[in-house]
């Protein structure tokens, strides 16, 4: 559902200046489709559906650890193996 939401905002901006665009479960349906087929995908894949299944649990311990608006909630990193 993240993803249709980020979608909606993209086609709003996407002539360089906000166009409301209505977020409605017809209109995203599909994009929300489409992304929990490659989440499957991704997940039924040996090695990176692991590496997503630990991303997950870290995501999910780092916010347990880190709950909102603490100093250090915002610690973006990019990992490439």
């Amino acid at each position: 559902m993240a993803c249709a939401c980020i979608v909606n905002c993209l086609r709003e901006w996407e002539g360089g200046f906000e166009t409301k665009i209505g977020f409605t479960g017809d209109q995203y349906k599909s994009v929300h489709q489409e992304m929990v087929t490659l989440i499957l995908k991704l997940k039924k894949n040996e090695y990176h559906g692991r590496k997503f299944d630990q991303l997950l649990k870290q995501i999910a311990t780092e916010g347990q650890l880190h709950p909102r608006g603490a100093a250090n909630s915002h610690g973006f990193k990019l990992i490439l193996d």
